[in-house]
């Protein structure tokens, strides 16, 4: 069985279901994980490793790693190194066969289900966004972000240099790996929860906007949603409940075996009929507002810190490329 360790970081307060999260990781117990923090961590599961440390030691890590001064001033702008961690925590992957990096607004699902032995023999990098990746271990794999490049996307030098979160592990680490001959795995195979709903919608899944809800059940994760007024059931990697304030009506210390996840709540396993998804699946006035709010401000702190400069610039490149493929200058 090929060895994978997981790295991830978090700084400040942990949210409010960072235990179930624990829990779901230590589910996993034939992968390790590393847990870069300034938090105290008071149940460690045995297949993880806490390594206490200040955002500002982080901060000097990374930019003592580049020759050219790089932005690194939030966890969140911090987020778009992750891709370097292979390099910048070498000493941490050394003896894994594949490693990557995770969030904490997730619940995982068993991941040996999926990142099976066919798949780790076949692929070098499964998955492409920031809530879970992997690599294979290798150099050229490890510095494939460093990579100067006329691609149709950003490079890292520009990815790095500004204070817009240029999306960098998802939008040009999507594409890098395979225009430089990596063999890549993309399906989506989890519950990537969008936050422009008040309801579950899974993006990218089939099925997406039907009535839906999630399942944790001993270490596993299910989606149930209906179709033709018939429940179904698909067991996926993970859930990914990114900016959802959840509440949590079951016992975080004495975590059950099987626990439900409706829209913004955790809640005790219970029998459920087709009426219930559709009861569940309502969108409200409140996460409207929160929503329109939410991008505004995105839009203008976009404006203010240079990312329409590098949307155009992306776009000028992928023109550029694609001239280049019709003259025959590329492949």
């Amino acid at each position: 069985m090929k060895k994978i360790v997981i790295l991830t970081t978090y700084f400040g307060i942990f949210n409010n279901y960072f235990l179930l999260w624990l829990n779901s990781v230590e589910k996993n117990e034939s992968i390790e994980f590393v847990l870069i923090t300034d938090n105290e961590v008071k149940q460690v599961p045995r297949n993880m490793n806490v390594i206490k440390m200040k955002f500002t030691d982080i901060q000097k890590k990374i930019t003592d790693f580049f020759p050219f001064p790089v932005v690194c001033d939030t966890g969140y702008k911090m987020s778009e190194y992750q891709v370097i961690f292979g390099m910048l925590f070498s000493d941490l992957i050394n003896e894994y066969d594949f490693w990557g990096y995770c969030e904490t607004d997730l619940i995982l699902g068993n991941l040996r289900n999926f990142l099976t032995e066919e798949k780790l023999d076949r692929y070098d990098k499964i998955y492409y966004l920031g809530h879970l990746t992997l690599y294979r271990n290798i150099d050229a794999l490890n510095r494939i972000a460093l990579l100067d490049h006329d691609w149709p996307t950003a490079t890292y030098k520009q990815a790095y240099t500004t204070p817009y979160n240029y999306h960098f592990i998802e939008h040009a680490m999507h594409y890098i790996p395979q225009y430089a001959g990596f063999k890549c795995y993309e399906n989506t195979e989890y519950g990537d929860i969008s936050y422009a709903h008040n309801k579950f919608i899974s993006i990218k899944l089939h099925d997406s906007k039907v009535p839906q809800i999630y399942k944790w059940e001993d270490g596993k994760i299910y989606r149930a949603y209906l179709v033709n007024g018939n429940i179904e059931k698909e067991e996926l990697v993970y859930i990914h409940l990114q900016k959802r304030k959840m509440e949590i009506e079951v016992d975080t210390e004495n975590i059950p075996n099987e626990y439900l996840i409706i829209p913004n709540k955790f809640v005790p396993d219970r029998d459920f009929e087709a009426k219930d998804l559709i009861r569940w699946s309502k969108d409200t006035l409140e996460h409207k507002v929160w929503y329109i709010k939410f991008y505004a401000k995105y839009y203008w702190t976009t404006i203010m810190q240079g990312g329409i400069k590098l949307k155009i610039d992306r776009l000028v490149r992928k023109i550029k490329y694609k001239n280049n493929i019709d003259k025959g200058y590329r492949k």
